[in-house]
């Protein structure tokens, strides 16, 4: 089997196409062993492929703006790696529902909040990924530290999770590269974005949230609800913390260093001895 290991630096972002197998023995409450907390990264799972379409469209609308050629590659790598995480949560997503979950109702929230982001302009969309982009990254780095959630939590259902971590960590200066050259970044345009992202997906996200635990009967346990909440709050805490910082005159995703990070789990999931390669058919472009 061939080897997925290869030098990366941030002008080359890799397209890994990697099938993952879901086997009929994964555990129903995958994510901190408790109903609640599944079924925040169920309602994950499900708007995610709708959602990489939509960062997806939103640098295909603009890429023509840049004569970057190096910029090019990278939104040209960002955009494969973003279809293959589509792909592969639409796949997860058909595992999760013979488990027994609600995961069309968090798709179709998420859908119509994006169709109503869509109504904005080119350049807004983009200003939308970017804040979006940004929240992803901070998720990412809580996918590969937090340590409640990799003691917690099935491994193998984890390693969907962690290679979408780390690729949304190799890519996540893309769009924001993108927008920088649109001349349409100024703050009112961010908090234009900025102000839609909190008004529409957020609480899309959250409703869907109660919808599919209220679904799973995951109410019916008291202890286990809260220490879910409490989980669910640790965990996504930093990230809603630092989503602002997408106002800062000095945002830049590369404010967060995570280089080394990006390497560590590259070793381990992609490497030469990646766990990624010998369990799964791997291909790499």
């Amino acid at each position: 089997m061939k080897s997925m290991h290869t030098l990366h630096t941030e002008n080359q972002i890799q397209v890994r196409h990697i099938e993952f197998k879901f086997p009929k023995t994964t555990p129903k409450y995958f994510a901190f062993d408790n109903p609640i907390a599944t079924a925040f990264f169920v309602v994950l799972s499900g708007v995610f492929p709708t959602g990489e379409r939509f960062f997806v469209d939103s640098l295909r609308n603009l890429r023509d703006q840049t004569h970057d050629e190096q910029l090019k590659q990278q939104i040209r790598g960002f955009i494969g790696q973003e279809a293959m995480h589509g792909r592969e949560h639409d796949r997860f997503n058909q595992t999760l529902k013979t488990l027994g979950f609600d995961v069309d109702t968090p798709t179709r929230l998420v859908n119509f909040s994006l169709g109503l982001l869509r109504k904005l302009s080119k350049t807004q969309q983009l200003g939308c990924t970017v804040a979006m982009e940004h929240i992803t990254a901070k998720l990412a780095i809580q996918w590969l530290t937090y340590e409640k959630l990799k003691t917690l939590s099935d491994q193998e259902t984890m390693n969907i999770w962690q290679w979408h971590a780390l690729e949304e960590l190799e890519h996540k200066n893309v769009s924001f590269d993108l927008y920088q050259q649109t001349n349409a970044h100024g703050l009112i345009q961010r908090l234009i974005s900025f102000s839609a992202v909190h008004l529409l997906i957020l609480p899309a996200g959250f409703i869907a949230w109660l919808i599919v635990a209220y679904k799973d009967d995951c109410f019916k346990n008291l202890p286990l609800t809260l220490e879910g909440i409490q989980l669910v709050w640790e965990f996504i805490q930093p990230v809603l913390r630092s989503s602002p910082e997408f106002l800062s005159r000095d945002f830049n995703p590369r404010n967060d260093e995570t280089s080394l990070l990006e390497q560590q789990w590259r070793d381990y999931l992609v490497g030469e001895f990646g766990i990624l390669n010998s369990i799964y058919n791997n291909k790499v472009s």
